[in-house]
């Protein structure tokens, strides 16, 4: 179960190229475990699960976001207001042309336990 989260979006510019970093941070909470050879409560493997957890989720961020990017070949995951906000001159000239600067931008990601 996940409690609470923050995130921090930048973006960049080298010329026309993009490039956007996502930072989330978040805590979590194990709410159940069924699997009878471990203890829940030991330090070592909470820390064993957490691990697994922060791979999975970032697999499935990094997944979903190259689907995004060069399969649907779309942002229509609202990080196009990062670039008007931050870079207004750039994202009006340039705001036709979204999905396609979109497609080819560096995107990175990462987390972080609060």
């Amino acid at each position: 179960m996940l409690i609470r989260t923050r995130r921090k979006t930048t973006t960049k510019l080298n010329g026309n190229h993009l490039m956007i970093n996502i930072k989330v941070w978040y805590t979590a909470r194990l709410s159940e475990d069924w699997y009878s050879k471990e203890n829940s409560f030991n330090e070592t493997y909470l820390k064993e699960i957490e691990h697994i957890a922060e791979a999975e989720v970032e697999k499935d961020v990094e997944r979903i976001v190259d689907k995004l990017q060069h399969e649907y070949k779309t942002g229509v995951a609202g990080l196009f207001q990062y670039v008007e906000n931050q870079h207004p001159e750039f994202w009006e000239k340039h705001k036709q042309k979204w999905d396609g600067i979109f497609s080819k931008a560096d995107i990175n990601y990462q987390d972080h336990r609060l």
